[in-house]
């Protein structure tokens, strides 16, 4: 008798099941008709209390298989993508889903599948991360050393061969991989596919710099990654990250179509808003996803804060006031003043004026500037202005620096 009651009780969530889950999928999936989520929330969540799970998994079992191989039946209506969210659920939900998903299907081929898909339809999604996301969150075991090894090919292929979109879904596969093979704890892993999940709008931007070429954002051309991030204020915490890697791979960028010119400028405008404040938030996930050459790049191209800054300015300043004080005692300046009359009229002037300005706080230049001025000028051909104190040295300096370039202009 009890063996009887199991026999009913199987045969009665079997028929539940098919009126409640199946036959609402199918209506969606041919018939174009949406899923109410809460109910089918709420009939899957009824399946698990009376212990009808089992019947679940096999009834689920063609809609997995569906949507692992991306059939176009799961994509042709609207309503379909209700279809996916409850798949994405059901594998939540399913502790048969793993096992039978491992003894089944072969990972490459499902991200294979993936990737043609988006290929073909020139689109993007955060689907396919959402479906790794799940895997991971269920506990999903695979040779990670073997696909990070295969992945390397493949994402040299998807540099040539492929298109924006393909190399999007190998980029999120790469996050999977190269996560998942860590030694962290499990939770740890999820937390961190999660933080990739939810920075992908920023993640494939640095993926783009890396691979020389744009990755899953619809862009046409490669300065208008920069554009985008120096444009958006959600973008400027993360500005240092793409700075570094963008000028390490500036010439293959360059020689691929982008107009160097405007990326430099737009890289240039991203120096100067990156060293407000740059996160950290990323560095440690970075630093699993490329660590070959993620320090390398982030240490070469380090941006400076202000006090930084500020301090190399005096740095600097005082190393040119010594090399000044150096000069002035290692030469005299009667042998410079010598050397000057020497020269040509029109170079001796030039040669002066920049002498000038670098030995100001001379006291023996001081004392025969004025003098030196004038007998340069009285063998020019220029009108004679006679100077008799050393603020009219920089007055005629900087009038000749005007003369100059009004000429320059017109030619």
């Amino acid at each position: 008798m009890p063996l009887l009651n199991g026999y009913w009780k199987k045969s009665k969530m079997e028929n539940f099941i098919d009126e409640w889950i199946v036959c609402p999928l199918q209506d969606a999936m041919y018939g174009g008709i949406y899923l109410d989520m809460n109910v089918m929330r709420n009939v899957l969540g009824h399946c698990k209390h009376e212990d009808g799970m089992e019947v679940f998994h096999d009834r689920m079992k063609p809609y997995y298989q569906m949507y692992f191989e991306v059939n176009p039946v799961m994509f042709q209506h609207g309503s379909c993508e209700d279809v996916r969210r409850f798949i994405l659920m059901a594998m939540e939900e399913d502790e048969s889903f793993i096992p039978w998903f491992t003894d089944n299907f072969c990972l490459w081929n499902v991200v294979h599948a993936w990737a043609e898909h988006y290929k073909k339809e020139k689109s993007e999604s955060r689907e396919f991360m959402n479906l790794l996301l799940c895997l991971l969150s269920e506990g999903y075991e695979c040779d990670w050393e073997a696909h990070v090894n295969e992945l390397r090919h493949i994402l040299l292929r998807e540099e040539i061969k492929g298109n924006q979109y393909s190399r999007a879904v190998y980029c999120m596969f790469h996050g999977f991989v190269m996560i998942g093979r860590t030694t962290f704890p499990w939770q740890e892993k999820i937390a961190l596919y999660s933080q990739f999940c939810s920075h992908w709008f920023v993640l494939r931007f640095l993926y783009s710099a890396l691979f020389r070429c744009i990755v899953g954002c619809g862009f046409t051309n490669f300065v208008q990654i920069p554009n985008q991030m120096k444009s958006r204020v959600d973008y400027h915490p993360y500005l240092h990250l793409f700075y570094a890697t963008a000028m390490e791979q500036k010439e293959v960028i360059c020689n691929r179509g982008a107009k160097r010119d405007k990326l430099e400028a737009s890289l240039e405008e991203i120096r100067v808003l990156a060293s407000k404040e740059p996160s950290d938030e990323l560095n440690e996930l970075c630093s699993i996803l490329f660590p070959k050459v993620w320090k390398n790049y982030i240490e070469k191209h380090r941006l400076k804060d202000y006090k930084e800054l500020e301090e190399e300015l005096q740095r600097i300043t005082a190393q040119v006031r010594t090399l000044a004080e150096q000069l002035s005692t290692m030469i005299s300046v009667d042998v410079i003043a010598q050397k000057l009359l020497d020269l040509p009229p029109q170079t001796a002037r030039a040669v002066f004026l920049e002498l000038n300005a670098m030995l100001m706080g001379n006291e023996a230049w001081v004392k025969i500037q004025a003098d030196l001025y004038n007998r340069i000028l009285a063998r020019t051909k220029a009108p004679e202005v006679k100077i008799e104190h050393a603020d009219q040295v920089i007055a005629v300096a900087e009038n000749n620096a005007n003369v100059i370039h009004t000429k320059i202009d017109k030619k």
